[in-house]
C-alpha cells in the first residue's frame, strides 16, 4: 500500500479523529487484522545540530559517446581477480515496502493591515511508518515504539501552541506561525536491514538533531556502528585515502568529514544509515558522505551489503563514482562523473564514463546557465539499469539528466524537471519534487516511479504540498463553489458554498479527478480551519492548470481573485 492510500487513509485517520482526547491520538492505527498493543519507546536524540530539508543542487554537461547493453539474470556475482574481495553481489532480499501515513494538522486565522492580508497559525506534519509485508513483527514493535514517540512530540506540540495561539487571538495579538515537521528518510527497508533517518523543524527551537536508526529486520534489535565497522581506524584510513585526498571530492567538505573521522578514531558516536554498498555517514540532517564498502572486508562486516531486492537505489559517493556489477559479469564496473568548475564553482562540463566508455548528452540538452552538481544514483527497475544525474539551475530549480543500460554502456535517455525528496531507496515508489505556483510559491511532492518509462513519473496522481507554518491557508475573497467530501476513499456529498471570508487549509492535490472534461484538469482537496478539528467541512475545487505560464485559474478565474494571504517568494 502506497502513498496514494496513505493520504486517503491519513484523512480518514483525521475525520475521525479529529475530536479525540491526547491519549487517543498518540495510540498508532493498525492497518493489520491483529491489533496490537503499543509500548513507549525512548524519545528520539533532540540535541542540537543542523537540521535543514535536504535540495538538489545543480549540475551541467558535457559531450560524449553512448553504447548500450542488456542485464543478464541476477545469478549471485562475486568479484573477480580484479577486484579480490568478499563482497558479493545477489538480488534476493524481500523489499518490506515502507510507507508513510502521516498526522497532518493546521489551523490558521487571516490577519489584515491596510490591504495586505496574511495568514498566521499553527501546523504540525508528522510520519508514522507502516510496512505490508508478513513475517516480520519483532520489527514491527520497534517501529511501533519508534513512531508513538514521535507522534507523542508532535500531538504536544500542536495543542500547546494551537491553545497559546487561539488564546492570544482572541486578546488581539499578532501572531508569528508555528510549526512542527518531522520526516521519516528511509535508506533501506529489506528482509535484513531497515534503516532511516527521522528529522525535525520546529520554530521554536533551532537546530533538533536528527535522529538515525538501524534495524535488523529478523528481530528488530539496533544495529550499532561497532556491529558494522569491525576495525574503526582501518576504516578511518580507509575515508582519509579513497575521499579525503581524491582529488574529485569537494574542498569545502574536507572540515566536516575530517571530524567524523576523528570521531571514528576517538570511539565516539557516530550519526550512520546503511545502503546496498556503503555506509553513509551524517554531518547534518542533509548533508552525508557515502563510504562505499566493497574493498573493505578487513574492517567492515560484509553480511550488510551486497545482497539487494529485485529492485533497489545506490547512490555515488563524494568523489562521484558507483562500482558495481551492472554487467553482471562477475567483475565491478565503474560509473564516474567527470566534471570541471568554472571560477565560482558552477559546472563547466560533465562527462559521464562506464568503465572507459563515454556516454553523451545531446547538445540540444546542454545548458549556458549557472548549474550546481547534487548527485547521481543508479537504480535497478525490473531487469533495467537507469542512472540518474541531478542538478539545481539558478532562478530555475532542480533538473536532471537520465540514461538507461543497453548495449554496454549508458545511453542518454532525456532530461526531466523535479528532484528527488529524500533518499530514492525503492525505485517503485519514491517521494519527488517539482515547483509550484498553486496556492502560492511551494513546493509539490508526491509518490514516483519509474515503470517502464525510465523517468520518474507520478504513481497515484496526488501531489502533496511541502509548508512552514501557515503556507497552506488562505482566506476566500469570494463565495466559493465546492464540492463536500464525505468519504475520503473518493465519495463526494453534495455541491456546497464556501462563504467568503473563510480560512481554508490546502490538504493535496488530486490529479484523478475527471469532473471535466478538459485536460489538466484536477482538483485541491482543502479542509476549513476551526477551532475544534471535527467542525472542519473537507471540500474540492477543480483547479484549471491548463497554462501555467498566464497564472493559476479556477473555473477560468485566477487563484489571486479567489484567495487572499497567499505567500509568494521575494
Amino acid at each position: 500500500m502506497k502513498r496514494f492510500i496513505s493520504v486517503l487513509l491519513g484523512l480518514s485517520m483525521v475525520l475521525a479523529l479529529a475530536g479525540c482526547t491526547k491519549e487517543e491520538t498518540t495510540t498508532k492505527p493498525k492497518k493489520t487484522k491483529d491489533d496490537k498493543e503499543t509500548s513507549d519507546t525512548d524519545e528520539p536524540d533532540t540535541s542540537t545540530t543542523e537540521d535543514t530539508e535536504t535540495e538538489p543542487t545543480d549540475t551541467e554537461p558535457t559531450d560524449t559517446e553512448p553504447t548500450e547493453t542488456e542485464p543478464t539474470d541476477t545469478e549471485p556475482t562475486e568479484t573477480s581477480e580484479d577486484n579480490p574481495t568478499t563482497f558479493t553481489i545477489a538480488h534476493t532480499l524481500e523489499n518490506l515496502e515502507l510507507y508513510s501515513l502521516p498526522s497532518d494538522y493546521g489551523y490558521a486565522v487571516a490577519y489584515t493591515e491596510g490591504d495586505h492580508t496574511s495568514m498566521m497559525g499553527v501546523s504540525a506534519y508528522c510520519d508514522d511508518c507502516y510496512f505490508d509485508v508478513s513475517g516480520y513483527d519483532l520489527l514491527e514493535e520497534s517501529l511501533d515504539n519508534i513512531f508513538v514517540s514521535v507522534m507523542e512530540m508532535t500531538d504536544e506540540f500542536y495543542e500547546k501552541e494551537k491553545a497559546q495561539f487561539i488564546e492570544d487571538i482572541k486578546d488581539g495579538k499578532f501572531h508569528t506561525s508555528k510549526c512542527w515537521i518531522s520526516n521519516t528518510i528511509p535508506f533501506r527497508a529489506d528482509s535484513k536491514v531497515c534503516s532511516f533517518e527521522i528529522t525535525f523543524l520546529s520554530s521554536e527551537e533551532d537546530d533538533i538533531a536528527p535522529a538515525f536508526y538501524n534495524l535488523r529486520s529478523d528481530n528488530g534489535e539496533m544495529i550499532f556502528f561497532e556491529d558494522v565497522v569491525t576495525d574503526k581506524a582501518a576504516f578511518a584510513d580507509f575515508i582519509e585515502s579513497y575521499l579525503l585526498n581524491s582529488p574529485d571530492f569537494p574542498e569545502n567538505d574536507k572540515t566536516a568529514l575530517s571530524a567524523i573521522v576523528s570521531a571514528i578514531r576517538n570511539d565516539e558516536e557516530v550519526d550512520f544509515t546503511l545502503g546496498f554498498d556503503g555506509i553513509f555517514l551524517f554531518e547534518s540532517s542533509d548533508k552525508y558522505f557515502k563510504v562505499p564498502v566493497h574493498t573493505l572486508d578487513n574492517c567492515v562486516n560484509m553480511e550488510f551489503f551486497g545482497n539487494t531486492p529485485e529492485e533497489y537505489t545506490l547512490a555515488a559517493d563524494d568523489t562521484r563514482t558507483i562500482e558495481w556489477d551492472v554487467d553482471e559479469d562477475g567483475v565491478l564496473d565503474t560509473i564516474h562523473l567527470d566534471l570541471t568548475f568554472d571560477e565560482y564553482d558552477f559546472v563547466d562540463t560533465m562527462t559521464l564514463w562506464f568503465n572507459n566508455e563515454k556516454a553523451t548528452i545531446p547538445s540540444e540538452y546542454l545548458t549556458d546557465d549557472l548549474v550546481d552538481y547534487d548527485t547521481f544514483y543508479l537504480m535497478r527497475a525490473g531487469y533495467d539499469y537507469y542512472l540518474y544525474i541531478t542538478y539545481s539551475m539558478e532562478g530555475i530549480g532542480m533538473q536532471g539528466y537520465a540514461f538507461v543500460w543497453e548495449d554496454g554502456n549508458f545511453e542518454f535517455l532525456d532530461p526531466f524537471e523535479g528532484g528527488f525528496r529524500g533518499f530514492p531507496y525503492d525505485p517503485d515508489s519514491f517521494l519527488f519534487n517539482t515547483g509550484t505556483q498553486v496556492m502560492g510559491t511551494g513546493t509539490l511532492f508526491g509518490e514516483h516511479n519509474i515503470n517502464g518509462s525510465g523517468l520518474p513519473q507520478l504513481s497515484y496522481g496526488i501531489y502533496e504540498k511541502s509548508f512552514y507554518g501557515a503556507s497552506r491557508a488562505a482566506v476566500t475573497k469570494v463565495d466559493l463553489e465546492a464540492t463536500e467530501i464525505e468519504d475520503p476513499s473518493g465519495a463526494t456529498g453534495d455541491t456546497i458554498t464556501i462563504p467568503a471570508g473563510t480560512v481554508v487549509y490546502f490538504q493535496y492535490i488530486d490529479t484523478n479527478d475527471s469532473s471535466k472534461e478538459v485536460r489538466h484538469f484536477t482538483s485541491i482537496i482543502f479542509s476549513t480551519c476551526a477551532e475544534d478539528e471535527a467542525d472542519r467541512i473537507f471540500f474540492k475545487v477543480v483547479l484549471e492548470s491548463e497554462n501555467y505560464d498566464s497564472g493559476i485559474t479556477f473555473g477560468g478565474i485566477a487563484q489571486d481573485e479567489l484567495f487572499d494571504g497567499l505567500q509568494y517568494a521575494g
